[in-house]
């Protein structure tokens, strides 16, 4: 078996490096710049980690162990830096600079604390790291009047107004065989007794759940690695994780199947009692019926590891085996009965799904017009640079880890699997091709995270164990603070400021947009036509929603019938832009999936007169 472990680490990171190069040589030929960035942000670390583990020897140095004064200072510091950190949010419009440095400062401070009390204080760091994922997670769902996130979360709120007025949710949508997490909001809401707006208690409850994700993870990479350190770096990358933050604030059903995700793999490798097997059915049943679109990413990824575990796992190994197959088959079994007899419209999707990425994607469409557009350029890989260290750490826990024989098979097994899942779990080329457009790789890292956090946490103390120079134990510090500020600034959870939006819109609706919304639905004699966030707003809420059309060429909106409401969103138009339907021709209620963001919009003055001016935002009626 130890052969085994040696030869599999051989051949993959061999083939992983030759894949990269390979990949980054055909993308440049081929000039297609922006698909050379997936194999660019990869080939960096494969080649610094080629370089590095030549320089490296064998030698593993012992950590060192901080004073019981010193712990306390730590504490103390943590919790100036959150202070500090919660004061700027409190006193500036957005999160600026200085509030993301607060914050990678507090994470290298539980970085520190690992490194020097992780054995002795792991429940207090474990507590830190739960208000510090609350803390990241509310900063953006909580700062703002309405995190938007990917529009989402407008009909779930919508579906937990809709119980909570008529006891049920609408007719017309497949959520209606699963709301248990509107249920769970409203029990919030309910007992809480909260006089708040209704999407700030969803964002609460989310956030209050993540807090615990930490506490998972911590506890499902101990069960496998056996080291208290390994299992709280793990902790730390998934509490920074871009993904992990975004999900949590973004407060969907989706959002909770990661920590019922995390229970379901702790049950997977706790013992073979009959209450462990019972409490895997019931942690898979919930799973279900709060988001049964899952399963098929869970699927392949509980197969994978039975797959893994079943070929690589020493003896005796029959007990584990045996509870893989069992508790997979029953997980199974649980989905096809609920998706056959509660949830045919899922069933139905997901074979439209794969005829689609069977058929091809569809016509080429455009992305964005106006003048504001600029080419792919360097700084565009920033968004990427969290990947590139998360990828480089992998590949060090491949290299030392598959061939330590201190460290157990069950370990070693799920360092195979988060190499295998990395070519869903990271940004790839796929992402972008027509033909997957349906899968949603974009979906995968929640699901997979969990082992790419255990292979960094595992690259990452295998590279401590191996340094001894102080210059090298600097460079190491410098690395993880710059994964944890890029994770925290990248543009999926930090578009709120303008210096790390990456070009995206912004996230979250202003009150003053809100009330402009308002005020359309009062007055609008007809549709209310809008950009695509106001439209998902309208949608969720009533039925005059009408995406916005605009002339690609002349940049003049394309309406239909006089009695037409439009509403622009001036101040975002002009800074971020507005996803709209690029058409020459009017046509009712076209389909979102067309949607392209326009820099420059004629104003209608020729075909309709103003009829409101509010906070950033201007409402027309077509004449």
């Amino acid at each position: 078996m130890r052969d085994s472990f040696r030869l599999t680490s051989k051949l993959l990171v061999s083939s992983l490096l030759l894949f990269i190069c390979l990949l980054t040589a055909v993308l440049w030929f081929l000039g297609e710049l922006r698909y050379l960035f997936f194999g660019s942000y990869a080939l960096v670390p494969a080649i610094l980690f080629y370089v590095i583990s030549r320089l490296l020897g064998s030698e593993k140095y012992p950590g060192t162990n901080g004073s019981e004064y010193k712990c306390a200072y730590l504490v103390k510091l943590f919790g100036v830096l959150l202070t500090a950190g919660l004061a700027v949010l409190w006193l500036e419009e957005l999160r600026t600079l200085t509030f993301f440095v607060l914050m990678s400062a507090a994470g290298m401070v539980i970085y520190f604390q690992i490194r020097k009390f992780g054995e002795s204080h792991p429940g207090l760091i474990l507590t830190e790291m739960s208000i510090y994922i609350s803390i990241l997670i509310f900063s953006i769902s909580m700062n703002y009047w309405y995190f938007v996130g990917g529009t989402d979360i407008f009909v779930h709120t919508s579906f937990v107004r809709s119980i909570m007025n008529n006891g049920s949710m609408p007719s017309s949508t497949v959520y209606e065989k699963f709301p248990l997490w509107h249920i769970f909001v409203i029990m919030v809401d309910k007992i809480t007794g909260s006089s708040v707006d209704l999407h700030k208690v969803v964002a609460l409850t989310s956030g209050l759940i993540f807090s615990g994700v930490p506490i998972l993870v911590y506890s499902l990479a101990k069960k496998l690695s056996q080291s208290v350190r390994i299992s709280q770096y793990a902790a730390l990358f998934s509490v920074v994780n871009t993904t992990v933050i975004y999900y949590g604030a973004y407060s969907i059903a989706r959002s909770i199947v990661l920590v019922l995700l995390l229970s379901l793999l702790y049950q997977l490798f706790s013992s073979n009692e009959l209450r462990n097997i019972l409490l895997f059915s019931i942690l898979s049943l919930a799973t279900i019926i709060f988001h049964p679109s899952s399963p098929p990413f869970i699927l392949p990824v509980l197969a994978l590891v039975c797959t893994v575990l079943l070929i690589y796992h020493r003896q005796p190994a029959s007990k584990l085996k045996k509870r893989l197959v069992i508790l997979s088959a029953v997980f199974s079994l649980i989905v096809i009965t609920y998706w056959t007899f509660s949830a045919v419209s899922i069933s139905q999707a997901i074979a439209g799904t794969i005829a689609h990425t069977t058929r091809g994607g569809g016509p080429e469409t455009i992305t964005s017009f106006g003048t504001g557009l600029t080419a792919p350029s360097l700084s565009d890989l920033y968004q990427y640079l969290p990947y590139s260290l998360l990828i480089g750490l992998v590949l060090f826990s491949v290299r030392y880890t598959l061939r330590d024989e201190q460290r157990s098979s069950i370990h070693k097994s799920a360092i195979l699997i988060s190499v295998v899942l990395a070519a869903i779990a990271f940004p790839n080329p796929l992402k972008t091709l027509d033909a997957f457009e349906k899968l949603n790789f974009d979906r995968w890292e929640i699901y997979t995270q969990f082992f790419t956090s255990l292979a960094a946490a595992t690259g990452l103390s295998e590279l401590i164990r191996r340094v001894r120079k102080p210059a090298a134990h600097l460079s190491i510090l410098l690395l993880v603070g710059l994964l944890i500020f890029t994770s925290l600034t990248n543009p999926l959870i930090a578009a709120d400021n303008p210096d790390f939006s990456g070009g995206a819109v912004t996230p979250y609706l202003s009150q003053g947009e809100g009330v402009a919304i308002d005020h359309a639905v009062k007055v609008a004699p007809g549709f209310i036509m809008s950009d695509y966030t106001v439209t998902r707003y309208l949608d969720a809420n009533t039925k005059k929603s009408h995406i916005l059309i605009v002339d690609p060429d002349t940049y003049e909106i394309v309406s239909g019938d006089s009695g037409q409401y439009i509403l622009l969103r001036d101040e975002e138009l002009a800074q971020r832009g507005l996803k709209v339907y690029p058409s020459k021709d009017y046509s009712h209620r076209p389909w979102y999936g067309r949607v392209a963001r326009a820099d420059v919009i004629a104003p209608p003055s020729k075909t309709a007169h103003k009829v409101y001016q509010g906070d950033n935002t201007t409402g027309y009626v077509t004449t």
